[in-house]
């Protein structure tokens, strides 16, 4: 009884799970990625979306009481070993809205979507919430490392 219930309850919360695609969507996203990358000014991630969405960047929500409540970022790759590989950017949950479930059911809504879309593998680099990710039946892989460039943001 108590497994269907919870069952009923993470498909509710996958099926709040979309796309975000307009700039109105992003703009109800930003609040959400904010908590996850606190300098992202609004204006400044407003201003990126037309590009990053040409780049491939997509960003997916979860709604609750008509806000979103939890985002993460993907990207698809081509792959030698995996065909395509989905790489996820970001995933973060609106502070206050942890601990529910919003992030497990998004991370599910993102696995299906990986193997609709052909990707053999989907790969994240976390500092902080490796813990998470194991729990959700990701396992440790490689060692991060990366150079940051001085690019001209305009």
């Amino acid at each position: 009884m108590l497994e269907s219930r919870l069952q009923t309850e993470a498909k509710e919360l996958t099926s709040n799970c979309r796309e975000l695609t307009s700039l109105e969507d992003w703009a109800l996203g930003w609040e959400a990625l904010k908590t996850l990358r606190p300098k992202l000014e609004k204006s400044d991630f407003l201003a990126r979306k037309n590009q990053l969405q040409l780049d491939g960047y997509h960003l997916l929500g979860i709604f609750a009481e008509g806000k979103v409540v939890s985002v993460a970022s993907y990207t698809v790759s081509p792959h030698p070993v995996f065909q395509r590989e989905m790489i996820i950017h970001d995933m973060s949950t609106l502070a206050g809205e942890e601990g529910k479930g919003f992030a497990s059911n998004l991370l599910q809504y993102l696995d299906t979507l990986a193997v609709q879309l052909n990707c053999g593998r989907t790969f994240v680099a976390t500092a902080k919430a490796a813990e998470f990710y194991k729990k959700n039946d990701y396992e440790a892989h490689a060692t991060a490392l990366k150079k940051v460039h001085a690019v001209d943001n305009k």
